[in-house]
């Protein structure tokens, strides 16, 4: 919206929470039994409870399912591609603002020593998969709440061009496309 497009209400799309991995295949054929055009946003990360071949069985029904890549969740996604500066304003976000002990969070997913000042770690895979992992876990942005502020804090990563070929960017492009043409 910031940069002059509409909200997804204008264009008569909805979002709906589907409560967990297990309840969005039954409810996106649902809401398509119902003559809705539908596209799925799904975590990958749980795939005895929404599989590849449950996203292929949707897909055949016309249904556009955008899934995060290498079987992640959301927050492990994004963690992964995120800007650095962007990975660090989230963890002062949850640390800070939400009141999450990142560094115990973050330590229990980490087998390595870490500093507890979050200003000083610094970017490597393990630290990213570690912090994804935490964010999953403890539910840092889990919430409509929270997840407004996330997003607010990590806006400024869609402006970069490296952020906007990563997964995380693609898939939401993906989405906002589908929601521009239905």
């Amino acid at each position: 919206m910031e940069k002059g497009g509409d909200p997804f209400s204008y264009r008569g799309v909805a979002l709906l929470n589907a409560g967990g991995a297990s309840n969005v295949k039954g409810l996106a054929k649902a809401f398509k039994t119902l003559c809705y055009d539908v596209a799925v946003l799904a975590d990958a990360d749980a795939p005895k409870l929404f599989s590849p071949a449950d996203e292929e069985e949707l897909r055949e029904l016309k249904i556009n399912v955008y899934a995060w890549s290498d079987m992640l969740s959301l927050e492990q996604r994004a963690f992964q591609d995120l800007p650095w500066p962007s990975v660090k304003a989230s963890l002062k976000l949850a640390q800070n603002d939400l009141h999450f002990p990142v560094y115990d969070n973050v330590r229990s997913k980490l087998q390595k020593e870490l500093s507890q000042d979050i200003n000083d770690w610094q970017d490597s895979p393990e630290i990213r998969t570690a912090i994804g992992s935490a964010a999953k876990d403890c539910s840092w942005f889990k919430d409509i709440t929270r997840g407004d502020k996330w997003f607010s804090t990590i806006r400024p990563a869609f402006a970069d061009p490296i952020f906007s070929k990563k997964d995380t960017a693609l898939k939401l492009a993906l989405l906002w496309t589908w929601a521009s043409n239905v």
